[in-house]
């Protein structure tokens, strides 16, 4: 036997339910996917060993142009 229902004013809402299904998304897979298919390689998508070595003939510059910064900052600030 169940209980009476009382009569009211307001609705109860039921809990809503979702049906999500997350995706991973990752654009070098999906750029390197239609490159395959196309057949087409453009430059600068691949390994270039010539790019590496300016990049780090730059860094040591930068570097070397920050220690002696630093210690001409050292030097002047102990005088």
């Amino acid at each position: 036997m169940e209980a009476p229902r009382i009569p009211s004013f307001f609705k109860v809402q039921k809990a809503k339910i979702f049906d999500y299904k997350p995706r991973y998304y990752d654009q070098k897979k999906e750029t390197l996917d239609q490159l395959k298919r196309t057949g087409k390689r453009t430059k600068g998508q691949f390994f270039n060993r010539n790019n590496l070595r300016s990049v780090d003939g730059k860094r040591l510059k930068r570097i070397f142009i920050i220690i002696i910064t630093l210690f001409l900052l050292s030097y002047l600030l102990l005088l």
